[in-house]
Order: C-alpha cells, then sequence, then structure tokens
C-alpha cells in the first residue's frame, strides 16, 4: 500500500497568506487528503471532502477545536467558539439563530452601511501613516457588526490601547 500523500507546504506562511490559490490547488491535485509535515496535521482542500467532513460530526468532530491545538487532549488556550467548535446538538441552536441574524437578506441591508463605516474607519487610520492593525483596525469591527446585527449599531464602540 502506497504511504498518504503528504505536502511540505505551511498554511500560516505569508507566501501562502498573501496568494492562497496555489496552494490550495497544490492540496486539490495532491489528494483527497493530504498530511502537512510541518504540523503532523491532515488536510483537505476538495468540495466533495470538504463537504462531507462538515456534515459527518461523527466522524469528523469540531469540538476538538478550529486550529491546530486540540482541546480534548489540552486546555483551551481561549474559550471554544460555540459555532465554530461545537458539535450537534449544542451547535444545532446556536446555528439556528445565527442563521436567521446572518441570512443574505440581513447581510446585503447592512453592507452599503457597513462598507461607509469600514471606508471612514481606514481612511482615518491611512491618513495617519501607521497604526496599529489589530487593535485598531480588526478590533473595532467585530463589536460593530456584533452590535448592528443585535440592533445595537449606534452604540458607541471604542478600543482603546492597554
Amino acid at each position: 500500500m502506497a504511504a498518504p500523500p503528504a505536502l511540505d507546504i505551511d498554511p500560516f506562511d505569508e507566501e501562502f497568506l498573501r496568494a492562497p490559490e496555489p496552494f490550495h490547488e497544490q492540496l486539490r491535485e495532491t489528494g483527497p487528503v493530504v498530511y502537512l509535515n510541518r504540523y503532523g496535521v491532515w488536510s483537505m482542500a476538495r468540495f466533495a471532502e470538504v463537504q462531507a467532513a462538515l456534515r459527518d460530526h461523527q466522524a469528523f468532530c469540531s469540538k476538538a477545536g478550529a486550529g491546530l491545538s486540540d482541546f480534548t487532549k489540552e486546555k483551551p488556550w481561549r474559550p471554544p467558539s460555540l459555532l465554530l467548535e461545537a458539535d450537534p446538538p449544542e451547535h444545532t441552536g446556536v446555528r439556528r439563530v445565527t442563521a436567521r441574524v446572518l441570512s443574505p437578506r440581513v447581510i446585503e441591508r447592512l453592507r452599503d452601511e457597513f462598507g461607509r463605516r469600514a471606508d471612514e474607519l481606514a481612511a482615518g487610520l491611512a491618513a495617519r501613516g501607521t497604526f496599529d492593525g489589530v487593535l485598531e483596525l480588526a478590533g473595532p469591527v467585530r463589536p460593530y457588526l456584533n452590535n448592528t446585527i443585535k440592533g445595537l449599531a449606534r452604540l458607541p464602540v471604542r478600543v482603546t490601547a492597554a
């Protein structure tokens, strides 16, 4: 029996993150399931296999974590996500609520306002010349989206340096 396909690519490398398409193509061409030597994990990049894995929570669980850490074997370094790192039945209720508030109709209604706010934020930061991308750009986005979805968009969201 032949050894399973393996690659030495690093999905966290800057080159991969800047232009992931060639790497995704390499993964798809290499096989339905590919071992990533650097991290000792299995990867799937073909639609059929990914879709099957996402639908089979008995064979492919999410509760172990969505990253390289295995929350069933080590203490999570952060609280597990109820949406991304849970399996049925716990995941089902959260998914049902999330699907309603993030429906295509709701997202389309928010698109223009969010784009305007994002443009304003980016323009202000760019005018300064330098800024902390995590704290000052990404930081305000999540609470703004959460507040908007919950109907609280007019509440101020302020992020300050620690």
